[in-house]
């Protein structure tokens, strides 16, 4: 398909593009910069989809498969991703802000120069994730997952205060 009809699709029925998806797996959909705000992405089948710079702001992609997927530069601010899994996804560069990020898997993510100013970050798993350079100033990070993430010390940005409460030995 091309990236028009992905468009047409996914926006018209999530259970259309899943079964699609399910038909043509060894199809990577191309949705790079797809307008796709205010979409209701819900469990959406988006693994391995090139979302580069997609414009997602105020969509719902709760619980949606995102993993591998290339985020880069996506606009997403005020997006809900709680419960989405994200491992291994790349979000160089994109920017989450107030987006809803709780509970979401970015285990292996790289999220270097995302702006995650004032996201929720709660329970999300960023084990092996790359931070460097990200802007999570304000952010919620209850209980978040940290094992091995990046975020070199030459970082121009502090981790919020949570944080470096539960980095500290």
């Amino acid at each position: 398909m091309n990236k028009e009809t992905n468009v047409q699709l996914v926006r018209q029925s999530v259970a259309a593009w899943n079964e699609a998806r399910r038909i043509n797996s060894h199809v990577l959909p191309d949705l790079r910069e797809a307008e796709l705000a205010g979409v209701n992405l819900s469990n959406a089948n988006l693994a391995n989809a090139d979302l580069t710079g997609a414009k997602l702001h105020l969509a719902n992609l709760t619980g949606a498969d995102l993993h591998g997927a290339n985020l880069e530069g996506a606009e997403m601010n005020g997006a809900n991703l709680s419960s989405a899994n994200l491992a291994g996804a790349n979000l160089g560069s994109a920017i989450l802000t107030e987006a809803n990020l709780q509970r979401a898997d970015l285990r292996a993510a790289n999220l270097e120069r995302a702006d995650l100013y004032r996201a929720n970050l709660e329970g999300v798993n960023l084990e092996g994730a790359n931070l460097n350079g990200a802007r999570w100033d304000d952010a919620k990070v209850d209980e978040a997952i940290l094992d091995r993430f990046i975020m070199p010390d030459t970082s121009p940005l502090t981790p919020p205060l949570a944080l470096n409460r539960e980095m500290q030995p």
